[in-house]
Parts: structure tokens; C-alpha cells; sequence
């Protein structure tokens, strides 16, 4: 079994968990670690494709 804290991983990737209400912090803490590796891979592809200065992206209600 998976135990890393989903919160965690995300806010290490670069998610502004801190910025994220309490419920939307709720939702990410449940997510199954495959989950996790999907939002991460996502976040990361996303960041590579942009230009090298933004300010943010709205991806689903999360800022990157």
C-alpha cells in the first residue's frame, strides 16, 4: 500500500495546497495514489508546454 499524504505530494510538486479551501483540500486527500501520479503528471506536462514566465493556470478550479 501507497502511504504517502496525497496533500503532500501534490504541494511538492508545486500545487498550492495552501491557497485550496479546506473542501478542496478535503478532495485531494482522498484521491488513490494513482490519482495523485495522474495530477502530478499533468501539472508537469502542462508547465513544460507554457511559456517560461506565467502567472497561473486554472485547470479544473486548481491554480498551477
Amino acid at each position: 500500500m501507497d502511504e504517502r499524504n496525497p496533500l503532500d505530494v501534490l504541494a511538492a510538486s508545486g500545487l498550492p495546497v495552501g491557497q485550496l479551501t479546506d473542501e478542496q483540500r478535503e478532495v485531494l486527500a482522498r484521491l488513490s495514489p494513482q490519482e495523485v501520479d495522474v495530477l502530478v503528471d499533468i501539472g508537469r506536462r502542462l508547465e513544460e508546454a507554457g511559456p517560461e514566465v506565467v502567472g497561473h493556470l486554472m485547470v479544473g478550479g486548481l491554480f498551477y
